[in-house]
């Protein structure tokens, strides 16, 4: 019985060693899940994961890794974001269109690497992304005009003197993008189309003007801006260079936005008024009012035809009340915000049923807010609660919500950014102020 006892004694003993140390050294993997796709586009994937368990010790490494072949690991191509549980976002780049892909999240400890389940993705046909927009140079003191395609960028000028875009449209292999640029010997801004980087003026600098927005048809190139005579901004249309006011300058008024269907050329805008100011849109030179009297309208308009709906987004104050951010429908008014912060709306686009504006709303009594509203449901953008975020355009492709615009890291200095289906890309590195004013997707 003693015999049985001791055997009995130092087996237990062994079997309580043996886990001891085991536990010590293997210890436990994480427990991680993979994100199901948020973006995909011809050269590039939104995923991520949730890492809910850290298995008993820190997580070092955190990411997602892929391939073209079934359960992708480290050692082949991955991400690296961050260290912790919880949930991140990784965006994978450099992919071929048309191609389907491995993913899986991973997770690093120290009992080894842990993967989250696969997802299977394709990516889409190849799209160009084109964004126009400014930097500053502080070596040149000037604002240096710059278009952006799939995120390299490309200066419209040499530097010399200040210029800013406002406008952009692909047609074919030509790129044309429209703003304005300081005449050094008048000190005035000159209305300006780029077609391919070379500059044309559409005024002579006498007086300041700006070409806001461009729409190409064939051979034919239509801006909408404005021009000072006598000082006081008179809306314009520009088709192929020739100008025409659509307004008498006896008020301000700006052409902001235009749009072509068909032989019917839509510019939308706004002209103080006697009594506030009014929103407009001009159908082949015949402007329609869309606000009621005695509301203010904000810098900024868009305007967008899909069959027969004529949709223009705009932000309006209300007597002393913040302004809040609108949309028409062939005249109508829809209110996207309550009016409780001060909210700007500048830019519509329509994917069949799917409407979708771009601007942003303040937190009182904090920033400002990049959002998008989805038939009339906002998104918010900024990357933090600290930093003022602007959209000032959007573009619709495939499965993909294009927002263009610019966020600063809560001091003076803005960055120019992207936003695809929410996930944001800095268009510069953040040491000069840049700002992005229009987004335009190619195939």
């Amino acid at each position: 019985m003693k015999k049985y006892l001791l055997f009995i004694i130092l087996c237990s003993a062994i079997v309580s060693g043996c886990t001891k140390s085991d536990d010590a050294v293997v210890g436990l993997v994480a427990t991680v899940t993979t994100t199901a796709a948020n973006l995909v586009t011809g050269n590039k994937i939104g995923t991520g994961g949730n890492i809910s368990n850290d298995g008993g010790s820190s997580i070092t490494a955190r990411g997602v890794c892929w391939s073209t072949a079934a359960n992708p690991v480290i050692s082949g191509t991955h991400t690296s974001d961050g260290t912790g549980t919880g949930t991140f976002q990784s965006v994978i780049t450099g992919l071929l269109p048309t191609t389907t892909y491995y993913v899986r999240a991973y997770a690093t400890n120290g009992a080894g690497t842990a993967y989250g389940d696969e997802i299977v993705v394709t990516t889409t046909i190849q799209t160009d992304v084109y964004v126009g927009g400014y930097e500053f140079s502080p070596t040149m003191n000037q604002n240096i005009p710059k278009v952006w395609k799939n995120g390299v960028a490309t200066a419209l000028n040499t530097g010399a003197v200040s210029g800013y875009v406002r406008g952009v449209f692909v047609s074919g292999n030509d790129v044309y993008v429209t703003g304005y640029e300081l005449d050094m010997a008048t000190s005035q801004y000159r209305a300006v189309i780029w077609k391919n980087g070379t500059p044309s003026y559409l005024t002579n600098g006498v007086e300041d003007a700006s070409a806001e927005s461009v729409f190409v048809v064939g051979n034919d190139v239509y801006v909408a801006g404005y021009e000072n005579i006598n000082t006081i901004a008179v809306a314009k249309l520009w088709k192929n260079g020739v100008g025409t006011n659509l307004t008498d300058g006896t008020r301000l008024a700006l052409g902001e936005s235009v749009f072509v269907d068909g032989i019917d050329v839509y510019v939308s805008g706004y002209e103080v008024g006697v009594n506030g100011t009014h929103v407009k849109v001009w159908k082949n030179g015949a402007p329609t009012i869309l606000n009621p009297v005695g509301e203010l309208a904000s810098t900024g308009s868009g305007v967008f035809v899909s069959g027969t709906d004529v949709y223009v987004a705009n932000g309006v104050q209300v007597g002393a009340a913040v302004s809040v951010a609108k949309l028409w429908k062939n005249g109508v008014e829809t209110v996207l915000t309550d009016g409780s912060h001060e909210a700007i709306c500048k830019t519509v686009f329509v994917n069949g049923a799917d409407v979708y504006v771009g601007g942003s709303e303040r937190s009182a009594p904090g920033p400002y807010i990049a959002r998008t509203w989805k038939n009339g449901i906002p998104s918010y953008l900024n990357s933090n609660t600290n930093s003022d975020a602007y959209v000032e355009s959007v573009y619709f492709f495939g499965s993909t919500l294009y927002a263009a615009g610019y966020e600063n890291d809560g001091t003076t200095t803005y960055t120019a950014k992207l936003w695809e289906n929410g996930i944001a890309t800095a268009l510069t590195n953040g040491a000069n102020s840049s700002f992005a004013s229009c987004v335009f997707v190619k195939q």
